[in-house]
């Protein structure tokens, strides 16, 4: 497993490194799956570029309309009082996913977008 590591302090940074990369590079938020499908040879990327150093991904806006960063916990998502009226079926979800540890560590919107069956 040989790529190269990347880590943008921007979202414009982060996007930069996207679009340059394209489908040779992978973003790393939580990063459990990816880690995972890259041991068990299922995603080769020449490219990982990590989210953790990019300031207000972990962040929640819900003033007229919701935003949820790319790091925002489950738990996290779990306890924000806009969640709690009509969109209350996303708590749900975010219940059920793994434990304790899971739920305080893992971003929400990255194993909301895992695709399942993993790539072949």
């Amino acid at each position: 497993m040989s790529f190269e590591y990347h880590e943008p302090t921007s979202v414009a940074e982060a996007i930069d490194l996207g679009a340059r990369f394209g489908a040779d590079g992978c973003f790393l938020a939580g990063g459990t799956d990816l880690i995972i499908h890259m041991r068990r040879g299922k995603l080769h990327p020449r490219h990982v570029v990590s989210l953790h150093r990019v300031p207000g991904l972990d962040g929640i806006d819900a003033n007229g309309s919701v935003a949820v960063g790319a790091l925002v916990t489950h738990r996290a998502l779990e306890r924000h009082v806009a969640f709690h009226g009509r969109l209350r079926a996303l708590v749900e979800g975010a219940e059920v996913v793994g434990g304790h540890q899971v739920r305080t560590s893992a971003p929400w919107a990255a194993t909301s977008s895992t695709r399942h069956p993993p790539p072949t």
